[in-house]
């Protein structure tokens, strides 16, 4: 609706025409009220979330271990082994986490004799995500937790119109606590693939894996754990790495199953 003091009428008109006869002013307008949507939604967003903020500490209690020790460990594989992550995480990724090795079937071509190869998938390897970069597992957690102890200091008193110092506080942490559930789901299904990456039978597939001469491990994989040692000894043409170091403590060991308060919380266009 639209007021044209030239012609003393009032008009409704449609968003286009409003743009062109406002201009600016349309345009602060349209602005001011997405600001304000954006405030109501964080605010009932809030409240929501912080409802429940019980069962996302305790599911961050089940996740430190995991997160502190696979973090450390993950450290000081870098630190001794230098390279090797981004190495091996280039190459399980390479096809979608499926090993593969070519290999000569012993047939000719019989149109020019040359040898008949074939690819031979050995299997799919879990946990590739422990190799990736910026694998900061628990750094990550340590902002979860304090996002949800600024649950505990409730949001400024807001009405439109209000000081626009409340509303950038309000969106700046309605905002964190928002993606929250989402960030924490993420991190328990970082935290469970990685762990899965150090079961025998994983091990012990990249082992076959790396023995074989159509592996990118020309001198052999050795990727093994007994009780809490990790060693990893690799020989490529990216150079040769070795590690043997200490697993700490409740560093594998499955932290539970995800609350299904914290899946209902993600946001709806996240949620699987």
């Amino acid at each position: 609706m639209a007021w044209f003091p030239l012609e003393g009428t009032v008009r409704f008109i449609g968003h286009d025409c409003a743009k062109r006869h406002f201009g600016e002013r349309y345009k602060y307008a349209e602005e001011k009220l997405r600001r304000e949507k954006q405030i109501q939604r964080l605010q009932r967003r809030w409240t929501d979330i912080a409802l429940k903020a019980d069962d996302f500490r305790q599911t961050t209690r089940m996740l430190w271990n995991a997160c502190d020790g696979l973090q450390r460990l993950r450290t000081d594989i870098d630190r001794e082994a230098r390279g090797f992550s981004r190495f091996f995480h280039r190459e399980l990724r390479r096809h979608d986490g499926r090993l593969q090795i070519v290999a000569d079937t012993g047939l000719k071509n019989p149109r020019d004799g040359s040898s008949v190869y074939e690819t031979i998938s050995m299997g799919h390897v879990r946990g590739s995500d422990f190799w990736k970069k910026g694998y900061v597992p628990f750094e990550v957690l340590k902002t979860i937790i304090m996002t949800i102890e600024d649950l505990d200091r409730p949001l400024p008193d807001w009405q439109a119109g209000d000081d626009p110092a409340n509303e950038e506080e309000i969106i700046r942490r309605g905002e964190a606590v928002d993606r929250m559930p989402d960030m924490i789901d993420d991190l328990w299904q970082l935290v469970t693939s990685s762990q899965s990456f150090f079961s025998e039978d994983n091990l012990d597939l990249l082992e076959r894996w790396g023995r074989d001469d159509g592996s990118p491990f020309n001198g052999g994989l050795v990727c093994r754990r007994s009780d809490r040692e990790f060693l990893l000894r690799s020989i490529t043409f990216d150079g040769h790495h070795f590690f043997k170091g200490e697993i700490a403590r409740g560093t594998l060991k499955f932290p539970g199953l995800l609350s299904s308060v914290v899946r209902e919380l993600r946001k709806p266009s996240s949620r699987h």
